[in-house]
């Protein structure tokens, strides 16, 4: 009688706690998957301009969509971080008046220093042991492009 007792609190201590261990290991994923989608953007940066309805090209940068620049990103990410695929990002690119460089037709939004770039990663969570319900996990990064 004592054992059940006992046992069944021991159990759901340490069924807790392998839940609560996953959840930190998914916190921290999702927190690393906002970083590198920043750090992935910034890097880039330099290599795309974002199109914003020209039809004239830019010769030292690829033209994307930017629809087509969060896919890049996406993709990246997903490949790198475990649950990567199920990843929701949300991007906060810094507006064509604020980073346009000036020798650039201004239709393109090229990253210029001190322009700022902001992802939000989530990922849903639920616990597998008992009927808590389920989450979003989210972080979110900010990185400033200094060139």
């Amino acid at each position: 009688m004592e054992f059940a007792l006992v046992s069944t609190l021991l159990l759901t201590l340490l069924f807790g706690i392998v839940d609560f261990g996953r959840a930190l290991f998914d916190y921290n994923s999702v927190a690393h998957a906002a970083q590198l989608a920043t750090r992935f953007a910034l890097v880039n940066a330099s290599n795309y301009c974002i199109n914003n309805g020209d039809s004239s090209t830019v010769a030292q940068c690829k033209s994307l969509e930017v629809s087509q620049f969060e896919t890049a990103i996406g993709n990246y990410v997903a490949t790198r971080v475990p649950g990567g695929s199920s990843l929701v990002l949300t991007y906060a690119f810094p507006s064509t008046s604020d980073c346009t460089a000036s020798s650039q037709p201004s239709s393109y939004q090229i990253m210029s220093p001190l322009c700022e770039i902001t992802v939000t990663a989530s990922v849903p969570f639920s616990f597998t042991f008992g009927s808590f319900g389920s989450f979003s996990l989210g972080s979110t990064a900010t990185q400033i492009f200094t060139n």
